[in-house]
């Protein structure tokens, strides 16, 4: 069954990477299709994005968006189209804490 889900609900990044959204296990796979952030500050913003395969950590490797620029108050709206397998996750941290919202949407096939 395909389910087109809001994979990270509209919410804050952190300045400290942070698992946002994994696979669930009875999922056969997932696939991101946008990313949508908005720089809530009056000073340019950064931020970071990794597709961390199940069982890894985020590195360079994994690397989707690397200190990507917002501008004050700028909003970005990304296509993706990114298939993911159980397990795997979105982990994200923007510059500061608490100044970036991020929303994932896509779909999940079970």
């Amino acid at each position: 069954m395909l389910t087109p889900v809001q994979m990270v609900p509209t919410g804050y990044l952190g300045a400290a990477l942070a698992t946002l959204y994994t696979v669930p296990p009875n999922a056969t796979k997932a696939e991101l299709r946008e990313i949508r952030l908005c720089n809530t500050d009056t000073l340019p913003r950064t931020v970071t994005l990794h597709m961390v395969p199940a069982g890894g950590v985020a590195g360079g490797s994994n690397k989707a968006l690397s200190a990507l620029p917002l501008a004050a108050g700028e909003t970005k709206t990304l296509p993706f189209v990114t298939v993911m397998l159980p397990g795997d996750s979105i982990q994200a941290s923007a510059d500061a804490g608490s100044l970036v919202t991020i929303q994932v949407s896509g779909l999940v096939w079970t």
